[in-house]
């Protein structure tokens, strides 16, 4: 038999492989990380933090033309997109794609401030985009709110070059597009649209992620002379152009089948069709107020999740059609991924990230199979898969016994052998350390970008992968405690040989562990499996989920770090 010593040599063999292993994908991970949409500072989704110098206030077109921009324009309508940041490569290509697949022959234009480095023009170049370089236009952080010049929300440090829109004068028409924006049909007619053309949101107000607009010099100077004046009850742009177009409130709506407006409107409604608010479809229960054919533009507004986030498909359904599209896009060629980290972490993610746990419990198998009692606990789980109908009943005849006992002491020994005062608070403080540190070392390392599939299915393996690696540490600990708190008394007696004979408690703990591992699968896959498509449904399928894995866990935390310390306690 392996005697205490041996076994945490072995321990520790193993623990230092996992480390290694894992340091190991967390710097590889940590190099990839330079994705787009990554997480911003101060828990912002969509844009890093205002850059050590903003652009001043000026006319469109002063920035560096870099190798982009080389592209002529070749028609007078045009649909347009603003990128001040890598961070929206991938949401501005998605949107490219979407509106290329509804098949309009209109150019695609993106204006990118300096901020964008060159390889991401190049990038949206090979996808078709005609970028145009412009300087950025510093936000005035003028609002109801603003005490210093800057005060406005960290992630409009740039929304305000939007307005350089209004200066594309080669263009007789545009419609503006914000990149988390989903086109789903030809929306064409709508440059037949006078004026500013905006769809209304609430209290009046219309939203600034869609815009069809006639080009004007004259307009854009006027809103550079004005941008230190008015205030915008958003801190970004569209607070500003609800205030610059004020009379909105009654301006009429355009219909493509009814009659022609006054081409010389200066404003015109949209209907909800064209500008369809995610946020309000959530809030509805899952409903558009409108019928769902008549949704044109898919707008994911709700609040910070974007659907480039792998989680925010379980909230917002819709991202499966972004999805769809993405999936289209041309792949990013290796110098490009290399030269912006683009793609890598998705990569290194699927190549690396999956595997990694399944081989590391794969060679922990094998490692731990020379150790007393661990092959004949295999036996006994292979035996009880094959069995499966009379395992469940007596787990659950297992389960209904322990809950009805006081979980303060493990089973009674001979020999009154008792834990250490408040032993099982101190495993349950480790279990749910274990626990929340899994958690968020799962999320850090998993790339924000990745496909839902491969996010749901990392954050279930990593969360258990380094649950089950940190608390088989302690559980270790436990065993090397037990042994050294064995007195002189307890050597030669008839418990202590009877059950060294017997091994350690590997068919308790490997129990466990299956358990969490299948009850933790519930969590992402029961609404899925169900069919659930509603938010709060599905929210509450998770939180039932997450209460039987804590049930699960609250075992194991309770009960397995007893059971290893009086195996440590026998065995030495």
């Amino acid at each position: 038999m392996m005697g205490a010593p041996a076994v945490v040599r072995a321990s520790r063999r193993l623990l230092g492989t996992v480390a290694a292993l894992a340091f190991l994908a967390l710097c590889l991970c940590t190099a990839a990380r330079r994705e787009p949409h990554s997480r911003a500072p101060g828990g912002l989704l969509d844009l890093p933090g205002p850059p050590p110098e903003a652009g001043p206030a000026l006319r469109g077109g002063a920035a560096p033309a870099g190798r982009a921009g080389r592209h002529l324009r070749q028609r007078k309508e045009a649909y347009v997109a603003l990128i001040y940041t890598d961070n929206f490569l991938l949401g501005t290509r998605v949107l490219g794609q979407s509106i290329r697949d509804t098949g309009t022959n209109r150019d695609l234009v993106v204006l990118a401030t300096e901020a964008v480095s060159d390889t991401v023009a190049s990038i949206l170049e090979g996808d078709g985009w005609i970028v145009k370089r412009i300087a950025t236009i510093a936000n005035p952080g003028t609002g109801p709110s603003a005490v210093g010049k800057n005060n406005f929300p960290a992630k409009f440090w740039g929304v305000y070059s939007k307005l350089t829109v209004w200066n594309l004068v080669e263009y007789d028409k545009v419609i503006y597009l914000d990149s988390d924006i989903l086109v789903t049909q030809n929306i064409d007619e709508l440059f037949a649209c006078p004026g500013l053309c905006v769809v209304v949101r609430h209290s009046e107000r219309f939203n600034s992620g869609v815009m069809v607009l006639d080009p004007s010099a004259e307009v854009f100077d006027d809103m550079l002379a004005k941008i230190s004046q008015l205030q915008s009850y958003t801190g970004g742009d569209q607070g500003f152009l609800n205030e610059y177009y004020s009379e909105f409130v009654e301006a009429p709506i355009f219909q493509p089948s009814g009659p022609k407006l006054d081409p010389s409107l200066r404003t015109a409604r949209l209907t909800t069709g064209y500008n369809g608010d995610i946020g309000l479809y959530i809030l509805n229960s899952g409903r558009w107020m409108i019928p769902e054919s008549q949704i044109k533009v898919l707008h994911f507004t709700l609040g910070p999740l974007k659907p480039w986030d792998w989680w925010s498909g379980f909230i917002m359904e819709q991202v499966k059609d972004w999805n769809a599209c993405r999936a289209r896009l041309a792949p990013i060629p290796l110098s490009a991924s290399l030269a912006t980290g683009v793609g890598l972490g998705d990569a290194f993610a699927r190549l690396v990230l999956v595997p990694l746990p399944w081989l590391v419990a794969l060679w922990a198998i094998i490692v731990n199979n020379k150790k007393p009692g661990f092959k004949l606990a295999l036996m006994q789980l292979g035996q009880s898969a094959v069995n499966m109908p009379s395992s469940l009943r007596k787990s659950v005849v297992f389960f209904s016994d322990w809950t009805s006992r006081s979980p303060s002491l493990i089973p009674e020994y001979p020999g009154g052998w008792r834990l250490p005062p408040r032993f099982h608070l101190t495993s349950g403080v480790v279990g749910i350390t274990s626990l929340l540190a899994a958690a968020l070392a799962a999320l850090w390392i998993i790339p924000s970008t990745i496909e839902p599939f491969y996010g749901y299915l990392l954050t279930y393996q990593w969360v258990t992968f380094i649950f089950l690696a940190f608390f088989s540490q302690y559980l270790r600990l436990c065993m090397t405690l037990g042994a050294r708190s064995r007195s002189s008394s307890d050597r030669g007696s008839p418990l202590s040989s009877g059950r060294a004979a017997g091994g350690l408690p590997w068919t308790d703990t490997l129990s466990c562990y299956i358990a969490i591992v299948a009850t933790g699968s519930l969590i992402p896959l029961g609404p899925y499996l169900l069919g659930v498509r509603q938010l709060f449904p599905k929210l509450g399928m998770v939180v039932f989920g997450i209460m039987v894995e804590l049930c699960v866990l609250n075992y194991a935390m309770l009960q397995l770090p007893g059971k290893w310390f009086f195996a440590g306690r026998m065995s030495a």
